[in-house]
C-alpha cells in the first residue's frame, strides 16, 4: 500500500520521531517513515518526510495499526496532555481525525500511546483500548499506565 515495494511483498516500513536538536536546544519533533528492501537490516528515508509535521518538542511515540481499510496512529502531545489520531490510506500522507485530551492522571507528560485490540466478553466483537503511559504521575509516585476502552 505505500508504494515502496511494487516488485516485493515483505517490505519493511518504520515510522518514528524525528528530533531535532539545533544549537543543542531541543526543537521541533515530527513523525517520519523510512523503508527498508532487506528485511530490516539497512533503511532508506523516505524524501517526502517528515509525515506529520510539527512544531512541538513534545510530539512524539507513534503506533500505528491497520483498521479494517486505512491505518491509524496514535501519538503523544506530550506536555499537551493531549493524544492525537492520524488516519492513512499509504503510511505517506496522514489526515488529523481527533484528539483526547486531558483525561485520568496528569504527571508531568502523557507518553507512549498504544491501541490494543480485545475481545468484547461474551460477544462475536472486538473493541480498542487507548493505553497511555504517565510519567511521572502515580499516586505514589514514578510512572503508571492507564487504559480507556472505546
Amino acid at each position: 500500500m505505500s508504494g515502496f515495494f511494487p516488485k516485493q511483498d515483505n517490505g519493511v516500513v518504520t515510522i518514528f520521531t524525528l528530533a531535532e536538536y539545533p544549537g543543542g536546544h531541543a526543537g521541533p519533533q515530527q513523525q517520519a517513515i523510512a523503508y527498508s528492501y532487506d528485511g530490516g537490516y539497512s533503511f532508506i528515508m523516505y524524501e517526502g518526510n517528515p509525515v506529520i509535521p510539527s512544531n512541538s518538542s513534545e510530539f512524539r511515540d507513534p503506533k500505528v495499526i491497520w483498521y479494517k481499510d486505512h491505518w491509524v496512529m496514535v501519538v503523544a502531545y506530550s506536555r499537551e496532555f493531549t493524544i492525537g489520531f492520524f488516519t492513512s490510506p499509504n503510511l505517506k500522507n496522514w489526515t488529523h481525525a481527533s484528539n483526547l485530551s486531558h483525561v485520568g492522571l496528569m504527571g508531568l507528560q502523557y507518553e507512549c500511546p498504544d491501541l490494543v485490540e480485545m475481545p468484547v466478553l461474551g460477544t462475536d466483537t472486538t473493541m480498542y483500548l487507548l493505553q497511555i503511559s504517565i510519567n511521572p504521575g502515580a499516586p505514589l509516585g514514578g510512572s503508571i499506565s492507564q487504559n480507556f476502552p472505546g
